[in-house]
């Protein structure tokens, strides 16, 4: 065979400086001998793909786009705008951005990116929806970005086939039509739609630009006849695309935008865009609008990328966007195509892999989520192999598969491995980066969502089929078990009950149609797996029209299912077996109720100390789980495993209690709950720390906290609950102790009065003694294996009040200060209080100006006292008193708060006056009204900031 190449090479003129080539190749090649055509023409198309290979190695795009978008950027420096024009555009943006009536909640699509779509019905043709993303960028900068209409970076972000711009000049002031060409749904699709707007960009003040599109259908005749010959055209078109076949539909698109500069090299980008569509595509106009939202995700992460790796180095929104980047609008399958895209186009990360060429490998296993044995590599980073850097990827897929956050997950996988905690430490924006890289890839691995719901819906069906099998048993046993049968309903009744009452407050805003939702999910016995599911899927998500966090629902659910269904199910079926015998359904069904106590039990305490917040905040309590992957699972089966037998001693306890006569049982738990709160009043830590709102609410509230913390403790000894806040430490060692001191009494009270056949009485003997010798060897171990530093909580003395004042004066940070105190009850820092009074004085001015996200989060929650404020509010944020505080709910703080407060985003402040004078006409209605109606309109601005989570 032969073949035959020709190449012609043409010198265009230069764009921006840039040399420009145009390539022509031609092949010819002829086989010798007989082959089919098709086979031919199939080879032939990637012979020609040489051109298409070559085009991207010298692609010059980002150069040019940079250059010609420093000029604009220079441009845009010198805007000066009349003051009614900017007045009107200020206008058109806020009418086109007001949130319509019938839009959805608003969801994160990317990042920080918070979008509202209007839900739309059938073949409507019009749609609406908006989003706001903060870009790492400079205001000009992101301004020049978008005016720049004709770049290569905005035909790739919009996905255009041909953009048109007919303009005058560079000016900026003046307006500007353009016209684009777009396939909406289907690439091989023979319909375009055309688009044809007239941009304006309008500059408010030094710190805000507002940018304007209007179809251009909406101008006179004779004005588009005039702006069509006086203009000249520059047009662009994708590469490879034939734009005269198929069918034009016209379309109308109008989109309004803020830009507004947060901080340096930071703007927040506002969008809003409504459509009008004569054909609409069978996906609906709603799916169109989502992907013009998606666009203004796809212009933050243009600019992530160009970030060198000097700035963003400890940027953890930096590190986020770079995840999101790796995970958005990208297939599973497809992300190692992609982490391997966004590596070479990352200034950042490529400038990273230069200096440690092992991260690539390190990254692409683990996004390639395949389970693998976690083995720990110790290995200093700069001896670090690439073998090695590999090994560290397959660990974190370990450890996100035995964590329910990824937070959580990536803390394991960063203690356990010595190089990634030194890589982190140089470089923090890889933490959050990881996080969202685990979120993303616990959704889709089969051994991540799936396998967590399937094991909770396993174990929730074993432990309702045992628990309907002894319930049967019941039913049959005559009426010497009927009783049994009786409580065991009624138990299973009070744990749908107040699973019942817990969706209702949850839900109770959502719409009857998720309140019927959650509700037949609890009538199924499916919460604790539905907890699972969105656990794994969204995150600890919260949302502003629920009470509380997913994860703090899961929590209280957990909580329900031990004092409602698993405890008095053990009680009773243990009662059953010392009335009636031994049965292996019995043995197997209490044997599944125990292991189950125990295991939630352990989710519990293990989850909480492993937290990384809960490490930051308090690291004298929580971080007594090795890091050690060997031994973190070690630790996880005895603190499972201890609940379990625990349990199984109190049941038996209080049974045979009971049984010799029931006034021994009366009198004991009376006296053992008396105790218990005899010591807390004596030692003025009654007072429950949950922030109750009077004091004779939080004395109800913390008498029914505290004993149902002691009932649960005193059945499983969750770790948490040694907390000093809780019963304390030295209090939960000596429960253990009661427990089972109490039991060896019982029997001995049994065998004096002969409750029980002497065969009988031995058998309960020899299984209480293997109880308890099993359980005080599992301590010891369990002690043995922890981090020693942490011993002491075991016997701890210390009090809620004790701690705060501890933690309030040792603090180093205004976070871990802030929240220590005013996520608590106030009678609790009493005491101290005038010293957090002086420091909140000293440094209330200068969170109002650099507005710390834990500040915005307290003041958003009414966290923060209102006799503690000093005063007015800063005249420069909005000039007025604070607001009313919006409260939180007790059930929403239930069982740990660090997890209720919604981000809000950091940057959100009013619009200054700008250097002309011209102030925003919402802060002038301020300066006129009354303080009344100030609060009002302030409330009102807190209800409208309280959707933009972060």
């Amino acid at each position: 065979g032969s073949s035959r190449s020709f190449w012609k090479y043409e010198r265009l003129p230069e764009i921006e400086g840039v040399p420009q080539t145009r390539v022509t190749f031609c092949q010819q090649v002829n086989l010798g001998g007989l082959v089919p055509i098709l086979f031919v023409n199939s080879t032939m198309g990637s012979q020609l793909l040489y051109l298409s290979v070559m085009r991207k190695e010298f692609d010059k795009s980002l150069e040019i786009d940079t250059r010609h978008r420093a000029e604009l950027t220079e441009l845009i420096e010198k805007l000066d705008n009349e003051k009614s024009k900017k007045k009107g555009a200020k206008d058109q943006f806020r009418a086109l951005f007001a949130e319509r009536q019938g839009s959805g909640h608003p969801v994160t699509t990317f990042g920080g990116a918070i979008s509202q779509i209007l839900k739309t019905k059938g073949k409507q043709s019009t749609g609406w929806g908006r989003t706001e993303v903060s870009v790492h960028a400079s205001l000009e900068e992101v301004a020049a970005s978008i005016w720049d209409f004709a770049s290569r970076c905005n035909m790739k972000i919009s996905g255009d086939i041909e953009r048109t711009v007919i303009e005058s000049g560079k000016s900026v002031s003046k307006r500007k039509v353009v016209k684009r060409r777009q396939k909406l749904v289907d690439a091989r699709s023979n319909v375009t739609y055309l688009f044809e707007n007239k941009m304006e960009c309008i500059a408010v003040d030094k710190d805000t630009i507002i940018i304007l599109a209007k179809p251009l259908a909406q101008q006179s005749d004779a004005d588009q006849l005039q702006i069509r010959k006086s203009f000249s055209r520059k047009t662009i078109r994708a590469t490879g695309t034939i734009v005269s076949k198929g069918v034009t539909v016209h379309a109308k698109e109008t989109i309004a935008m803020r830009l507004r500069r947060t901080a340096a090299n930071r703007t927040k980008l506002e969008y809003a865009v409504q459509l009008d569509m004569v054909k609409v595509p069978k996906e609906g106009v709603e799916s169109v609008v989502e992907r013009f939202l998606n666009n203004v995700a796809d212009l933050s992460i243009h600019f992530q990328r160009l970030v060198p790796l000097e700035l963003c180095k400890s940027d953890k929104d930096a590190g986020e966007m770079l995840g999101y980047d790796i995970l958005f609008n990208v297939q599973a399958a497809k992300r190692v195509g992609r982490l391997q895209s966004v590596f070479d186009e990352s200034r950042a990360l490529k400038e990273l892999h230069d200096l440690y060429p092992w991260i690539k490998s390190m990254m692409v296993t683990s996004v390639e989520a395949d389970l693998h044995l976690n083995r720990t590599v110790q290995t200093k980073i700069e001896c670090l192999t690439e073998r090695e850097a590999i090994q560290i990827g397959k660990n974190l897929i370990s450890a996100l598969r035995s964590k329910k956050l990824a937070e959580t997950g990536v803390d394991q996988w960063k203690l356990q491995n010595r190089a990634v905690k030194q890589l982190i430490a140089l470089y923090p924006f890889l933490e959050p980066m990881a996080v969202v890289l685990g979120k993303g890839i616990v959704k889709t691995a089969p051994w991540g969502l799936m396998w967590r719901v399937s094991v909770g819906a396993t174990l929730s069906f074993v432990d309702l089929v045992t628990d309907i099998l002894v319930l049967k048993q019941f039913l049959d046993g005559g009426e010497e078990m009927l009783s049994f049968a009786k409580l065991s309903i009624l138990s299973l009744s009070l744990t749908v009950l107040l699973q019942l009452i817990l969706v209702v407050l949850q839900n109770s805003k959502r719409g009857p149609k998720k309140l019927l939702q959650e509700i037949v999910i609890v009538l199924v016995g499916m919460k604790g797996p539905w907890d699972a599911f969105r656990i794994a899927s969204g995150g600890n998500s919260w949302d502003k029209e629920n009470k509380m966090d997913t994860m703090m629902e899961m929590s209280v659910t957990k909580c329900i299912e031990i004092f409602a269904e698993c405890l008095p199910s053990i009680i009773i079926q243990i009662s059953a077996i010392l009335i009636s015998g031994m049965t292996k359904t019995k043995i197997l069904s209490v044997t599944v109720s125990a292991l189950t106590t125990g295991f939630v039990s352990c989710q519990i305490g293990y989850d909480f100390d492993t937290d990384p917040k809960n490490r930051i905040q308090f690291p004298d309590f929580y971080g007594f789980v090795p890091d050690a992957s060997n031994k973190r699972t070690l630790i996880f089966a005895l603190m499972t495993l201890m609940p379990s037998i625990q349990v199984l001693i109190r049941g038996m306890a209080l049974v045979i209690l009971g049984s010799v006569k029931i006034s021994n049982l009366i009198i004991f738990l009376i006296a053992d709950m008396g105790l218990y709160l005899t010591i807390k009043i004596l030692r003025g830590d009654f007072i429950y720390w949950l922030p109750f709102e009077s004091y004779a609410i939080s004395f109800v509230l913390s008498l029914l906290s505290r004993m149902l913390i002691k009932t649960i403790t005193d059945f499983t000894s969750i770790v948490q609950f040694r907390h000093p806040n809780e019963l304390g430490g030295l209090y939960f060692s000596l429960n253990t102790v009661i427990t089972i001191a109490v039991l060896f009494i019982s029997l001995g009270l049994a065998e004096d009065s002969k409750s029980f056949p002497p065969n009988k009485i031995q058998l309960l003997w020899r299984i209480g003694t293997v109880l308890t010798v099993t359980l005080t060897t599992l301590f010891f171990i369990f002690i043995a294996n922890i981090q020693k530093r942490y011993i002491p909580t075991f016997w701890s003395i210390m009090t809620g009040k004790e701690l705060a004042f501890k933690q309030f004066t040792e603090a180093e940070s205004d976070s871990i200060k802030a929240r220590c105190v005013f996520q608590i009850n106030k009678m609790l820092y009493q005491k101290f209080k005038g010293d957090i009074q002086n420091w909140v004085d000293a440094n209330w001015t200068r969170w109002e100006d650099e507005k710390p996200e834990w500040f915005t989060e307290l003041l958003d929650f009414g966290a923060i006292p209102e006799e503690m404020k000093p005063g007015l509010a800063r005249a420069g944020t909005v000039g007025s008193p604070s607001p009313p505080p919006r409260r939180r709910s007790v059930v929403a703080s239930l069982f740990h708060p660090n997890n209720l407060t919604p981000k809000i985003h950091p940057n959100q402040t009013a619009n200054p006056p700008s250097a002309d004078g011209d102030v925003d006409e919402d802060t002038e209605r301020l300066e006129l009204d009354t303080e009344a109606d100030i609060k009002k309109f302030k409330s009102g601005i807190m209800s409208m900031q309280s959707i933009h989570f972060s």
